[in-house]
């Protein structure tokens, strides 16, 4: 008995199934990369069997990823929940499995929340960066100061302007030099600027002073948490 032949728009519609079936196990198969950096993000907080956050900004470098060193995050996006602040840091939108997502304890007024990765400089140098959510809306210009960070270093008080990104927002990028140190050899703790000893000022539009604050940066336990797609979609079967 012959079998039926399909028709030329049974053939297509068949070929279209096999190649949807195809990429899908090629997706699949390199964890399941997202297009675009807020759709990983996304992906990132429901492996985590979290809700969508409000995002208060995403940076993206402006370094094409060749260029980027593999310790150095391409994109960052700061999300918020009623008593929780997410920082996602995406070092490689085609290789989920290396990307960090970290939860903060979330606190009133200006919050300073050190970044789990390092940022790169258009002139290739690493920096550790420290974040400044909720600045007031009128903050024209702000300058943080950290104590220690280096262990070595020639001046162990470091001071920095800030980078409006925008939502509140401010970056402070400290750079990872060996001129800044006494024997020309890098040495810092584990935590990076966790636990250091801080003070941040926010001035206006005339330059005057906004708001002073000090006090240590917080430690997060989570730090260095790893998203790992693999892993979360096991136990989301298990637990399924």
């Amino acid at each position: 008995m012959k079998g039926r032949k399909l028709s030329r728009k049974g053939k297509i519609v068949r070929n279209l199934l096999l190649t949807l079936g195809f990429g899908s196990v090629v997706w699949a198969s390199q964890g399941g990369p997202m297009p675009t950096a807020e759709l990983t993000f996304r992906q990132m907080e429901r492996t985590r069997f979290l809700a969508s956050s409000e995002i208060l900004y995403t940076w993206e470098s402006s370094l094409p990823l060749r260029e980027l060193r593999s310790s150095s995050s391409k994109d960052v996006l700061v999300g918020q929940y009623p008593d929780q602040i997410v920082v996602g840091c995406i070092f490689d939108p085609n290789d989920p499995g290396g990307n960090r997502l970290i939860l903060w304890p979330r606190e009133e007024g200006v919050m300073p929340v050190p970044l789990s990765a390092f940022l790169q400089r258009e002139d290739g140098t690493l920096c550790h960066v420290l974040l400044v959510l909720s600045a007031p809306e009128e903050t024209a210009g702000a300058q943080a100061t950290v104590t220690g960070r280096l262990e070595n270093a020639k001046e162990p008080v470091e001071t920095v302007q800030g980078e409006r990104w925008g939502g509140g927002v401010w970056a402070f990028w400290f750079p990872i030099d060996e001129e800044l140190t006494t024997d020309g050899e890098l040495r810092y703790g584990t935590k990076d600027l966790e636990g250091l000893p801080y003070t941040l000022e926010l001035y206006r539009e005339d330059g005057s002073t906004l708001a002073r604050q000090a006090g240590t940066t917080p430690e997060n336990s989570q730090s260095g948490v790893i998203y790992d797609p693999g892993l979360y979609d096991f136990l989301g079967e298990i637990l399924s």
